[in-house]
């Protein structure tokens, strides 16, 4: 690699003027090294005043305050080192940040204060109550309320956890890795070792490594489909399989599902000669959908004649363009035998993607400036169908709810714009949640402090609230 030359370094210095001395030394190591063998550094990247307490005055630190006027000391001290102890240095650093007044003392306080403050943090827990609320958290004890209103937590008591309270945690979280339980959950963790059941509830990829294919095969066979293992938390289990390719062997006794690519036709017939014609990736989940929902074609003619139907399937799982045309196929022989059909919509809808009307309704409410779930309650769909649609239409779906950003100059006016916090930080060469920060703490980020815009910031607000 070629020695760097004085030539290169200003080079370096045009193409990137606002770089600080400490992302020169992080990021472009050998231009740092270079600097000071030539001895170029302190005139290309002198120091910033900060990084020397020694220089800064009373002014400075004056000035300091003005620019930054809420910061807790604990954050000048772990960010603003140098300000800090110059404030020490000038015995200015409590008269600039005053130490806030103290809370009241625990002997102090009444019952009906401690009532008071429940009310106010009905959502704060008995751990987050002892670290930031010692007073009231030690007031609560003295006075013997603590319980009863900050009650702990029943996970953990792990000694008095029993099997069914294990089990029950399990099916509220399948997905759950381990290192998720031992970190958030330590009192179920502990229950389940205790009770010997971890390795049965949560058992890990390294773990199924141990078993024999006989036993994964086995495993395999408690299940009707590959869509009942993943929904009862066997994804260890399909992982395990799919890495010793026994895909074959595992799922031979499995039924058939469908997938986005396959669909299969099924009807309902009713003793009145009334049939219903659709289409389906999953007879179990549609059966139970047209026999639940009171929108669904066949319940409301269930209701209005108290007739209870049969369902057929009349094919198997087809590619989807020929699942279209079959559906269309057998609505029509069974309208020519005499049946009244009952389906409402046109033929042509695969089941799960809307069908291309939709679609185009879908983008132009969206087009028009509706939020997803605007458009969802409008078109009497779900978010996420209109999730799909927009995003396979290559509709930019998520640039919507995007803060755009504005880069500020002293006097308050805009220097720049971007679209996105990540925008931001890809022009700026810092990272996103660097420009967050700034924006939050109003701190200055490469010499410019930043805002999101007020108007679409608002916006934002108001949707989430929605």
């Amino acid at each position: 690699m070629p020695k760097l030359t004085y030539e290169d370094c200003v080079e370096l210095k045009k193409n990137h003027p606002d770089l600080t001395r400490r992302e020169l030394s992080c990021h472009y190591g050998r231009y740092y090294k270079a600097m000071k063998e030539l001895g170029c550094i302190d005139a290309l990247y002198p120091r910033r005043k900060c990084e020397d307490a020694k220089n800064l005055t009373y002014e400075d630190c004056v000035r300091f305050k003005e620019e930054h006027p809420d910061m807790p000391i604990r954050d000048i001290a772990s960010h603003f080192a140098g300000y800090y102890r110059a404030m020490h240095r000038l015995g200015c650093l409590f008269e600039l940040y005053p130490i806030k007044s103290k809370e009241k003392k625990q002997d102090q306080l009444s019952y009906e204060e401690c009532l008071r403050f429940k009310e106010e943090h009905s959502d704060m827990k008995r751990k987050e109550l002892y670290s930031h609320n010692y007073s009231y958290y030690m007031a609560m004890k003295k006075l013997g309320c603590l319980d009863e209103f900050y009650p702990k937590a029943k996970e953990q008591y792990s000694d008095k956890l029993t099997y069914e309270d294990c089990k029950t945690f399990k099916e509220q979280h399948p997905d759950m890795s381990r290192l998720t339980l031992y970190s958030h959950y330590r009192g179920y963790y502990n229950a389940m070792i205790r009770l010997g059941c971890y390795d049965e509830l949560y058992p890990s990829r390294m773990h199924a490594q141990k078993f024999s294919d006989e036993f994964l095969i086995a495993e395999a066979r408690k299940y009707q489909n590959v869509r009942e293992i993943k929904e009862k938390g066997g994804k260890w289990l399909l992982d395990a399989i799919y890495s010793r390719r026994l895909k074959d062997k595992a799922f031979a006794h499995m039924e058939a599902l469908g997938d986005r690519k396959h669909r299969m036709i099924y009807v309902y017939e009713f003793s009145d000669m009334s049939a219903y014609v659709g289409l389906t990736y999953d007879a179990d989940k549609r059966d139970y959908q047209h026999m639940t929902y009171d929108k669904s074609a066949v319940k409301k003619h269930i209701k209005q004649t108290g007739l209870t139907p049969t369902m057929k399937y009349l094919t198997g799982y087809l590619p989807v363009e020929e699942a279209r045309k079959m559906e269309g196929f057998y609505v029509e022989q069974y309208r020519k035998d005499g049946w009244t059909i009952l389906n409402v919509e046109s033929t042509g809808g695969i089941g799960g993607t809307p069908a291309r009307a939709d679609s185009d309704a879908i983008i132009e409410l969206f087009n028009q400036g509706l939020t997803q779930r605007e458009v969802a309650k409008r078109l009497s769909v779900s978010e996420s169908t209109v999730y799909s649609t927009l995003r396979d239409a290559g509709i930019d779906y998520k640039g919507r709810a995007n803060n755009l950003v504005e880069v500020l100059d002293d006097d308050g006016s805009i220097i720049m714009t971007f679209n996105s916090a990540v925008e931001a930080a890809e022009h700026l060469k810092v990272q996103a949640q660097t420009i967050r920060c700034a924006i939050r703490r109003h701190l200055r980020c490469r010499g410019h402090y930043m805002r999101y815009n007020p108007e679409r910031y608002a916006m934002t607000k108001r949707r989430k609230k929605k």
